[in-house]
């Protein structure tokens, strides 16, 4: 598992800290469906907590719309078994882009997005993406 300290700052985009033991090549090799779900914890932890008081705001900060912020911090909304893969196995994500994780239906319930989710990674690796 690794950890990030994601800090938002109103001129620059978030840069992602690690340990001083996380190599660059480890890193390189986390997968950009990873980071994005640590950035959509963190975003949505500092709306939470009151550090920022909405999607606009942060999207102010680090630059981007106020819809790619809104599609990021939906990645939180996932099922918990389907962030625990994203999250913890690399390997098995590794062809899948957000893109295509945003075709999971994240009002249905926990079984309906864990078939959607397991067909996508089966399809991923069929097609490379």
């Amino acid at each position: 598992m690794f950890e990030f300290e994601v800090r938002l700052d109103p001129v620059q985009r978030p840069e992602f800290d690690h340990e001083e033991s996380t190599s660059t090549d480890q890193l390189e090799s986390i997968p950009a469906l990873t980071k994005m779900l640590v950035l959509a914890h963190h975003i949505q932890r500092e709306v939470d907590q009151v550090e920022a008081t909405d999607y606009a705001e942060i999207a102010r900060q680090i630059g981007v719309s106020r819809a790619r912020v809104a599609q990021i911090v939906r990645l939180t909304r996932l099922a918990p078994k389907i962030q625990e893969v994203i999250l913890n196995e690399p390997d098995r994500i590794a062809m899948l882009r957000e893109r295509t994780i945003r075709q999971i239906d994240i009002a249905a319930d926990e079984s309906a997005q864990l078939r959607h989710f397991t067909r996508l990674l089966n399809e991923s690796r069929k097609t490379g993406y």
